[in-house]
């Protein structure tokens, strides 16, 4: 049995518990049973951007037959590289905003959307240290 000490700090009176989630992506494609995904495949069509999860066997035929389109196609890699570049971006001030909640004793999550009052108090943080 392990000690107080190895289990770790008390928060508010309570043992720190810890929580792991797995998530299991399961291909879109029609299967006589469920067959779980390999990758999620992004692709562009007639102005929208989709995604979706395919198994090996899928995957593989998706992209010969995206190849071929290409093949034939002009590239737009410009678009592409902006909303990129915004996303990382995203990430980062994400990850910022989450450390500040943290080192302030605020309660989030790890992943998911932001409550708008973290985002407020962080950004007028942002504008005193200025």
């Amino acid at each position: 049995m392990l000690s107080y000490a190895e289990l770790g700090p008390l928060v508010k009176g309570f043992l720190r518990m810890v929580r792991k989630t797995l998530v299991t992506v399961f291909c879109d494609l029609p299967h006589d049973i469920a067959v779980e995904a390999a990758e999620s495949v992004p692709f562009a069509f007639n102005g929208y951007v989709y995604e979706i999860d395919l198994c090996e066997p899928h995957s593989a035929d998706a992209r010969a037959m995206f190849g071929e389109l290409a093949r034939y196609a002009r590239r737009s890699a410009g678009e592409q590289s902006r909303r990129r570049t915004s996303s990382r971006i995203q990430r980062q001030r994400s990850a910022a905003i989450r450390e500040f909640a943290r080192q302030r004793g605020l309660v989030i999550s790890e992943r998911g959307r932001i409550p708008i009052n973290i985002v407020t108090e962080y950004d007028a943080d942002r504008t005193t240290r200025r």
